[in-house]
């Protein structure tokens, strides 16, 4: 099974409290709903996309992006599991043989190689297919990853 977690960053009603008061709830949240998605499933393999930071850039909210993936590394290493740690340039050569290609392609080549993915993309809006479609193929490669390690010893 290939399943993937993702949160919604919309933004709550504004009071007067820390940012990292929502940063803790937006942790929780995503450990949740790792504990969710994986609750009755054996787990081989966790896909983790990297983060890397944009020279010039300050970083800007891509902080979040760096603790989101030590967070889903940690949830990994509570099971007992290695995390896949994958760059985009890493599904891109995987899917499509070279590390140039569109999103559009990218996300044609995810939803080609998993059953059902095409039909579950649509219930929801189509402007988180790209987000899901990425997430899913992550999380293939990381399957495959997972499987070539296991075949080549």
């Amino acid at each position: 099974m290939v399943s993937t977690a993702a949160t919604s960053a919309k933004v709550r009603k504004k009071t007067k409290q820390r940012v990292s008061f929502d940063d803790h709830r937006r942790m929780r949240e995503q450990w949740d709903a790792l504990h969710y998605f994986t609750r009755g499933y054996p787990v081989h393999a966790i896909g983790v996309e990297t983060y890397a930071p944009q020279i010039g850039q300050m970083g800007r909210g891509a902080w979040k992006t760096a603790w989101s993936f030590q967070l889903a590394c940690c949830f990994a290493w509570t099971l007992g599991i290695t995390p896949y740690s994958q760059r985009p340039d890493d599904l891109k050569r995987f899917l499509l043989g070279k590390n140039k290609g569109g999103k559009v392609q990218v996300m044609g080549k995810v939803i080609a190689q998993i059953d059902g993915l095409g039909e579950a993309l649509e219930e929801f809006s189509p402007g988180k297919w790209e987000h899901l479609s990425d997430a899913a193929g992550h999380a293939y490669l990381a399957l495959d990853t997972f499987l070539r390690s296991k075949r080549d010893g």
